[in-house]
């Protein structure tokens, strides 16, 4: 593993999406799982921005690189966050889409209003 590349992907938007379209993650492609390092966190999804909570997948042969990707204020040490990030993750996500059906609704807005100046289209 010394001579290949690692792969770092943030992921941490890879929920809000809109259109129709679904996310893919770089881990889904034929020889990426062994060397990908995959970042996410709550923040976006969540509502949980402040509180500097994420997480990191990786099979084994990354471990060794793992540490030069994190930093302290990533490091939770607080027992409730890390409670308050496993029930985001396990309870129910009807807010999680309703905030992304919000977020479509103002790019929709914003979209639309750009798109009545001359020379402009979506």
């Amino acid at each position: 593993m010394e001579h290949d590349v690692i792969v770092l992907s943030d992921e941490v938007y890879s929920r809000i999406i809109y259109d129709g379209f679904t996310h893919t993650s770089i881990v889904q492609l034929p020889g990426m799982q062994e060397r990908t390092i995959v970042l996410d966190g709550f923040s976006k999804t969540y509502a949980m921005t402040g509180w500097r909570l994420g997480f990191g997948l990786m099979r084994r042969p990354c471990f060794p690189i793992y540490p030069n990707c994190r930093s302290t204020a990533t490091r939770v040490r607080r027992a409730s966050l890390k409670i308050a990030g496993i029930e985001a993750l396990e309870g129910p996500q009807d807010d999680a889409y309703k905030m992304v059906d919000e977020f479509k609704r103002r790019r929709d807005v914003i979209v639309d209003g750009l798109t009545k100046f001359p020379g402009s289209r979506a």
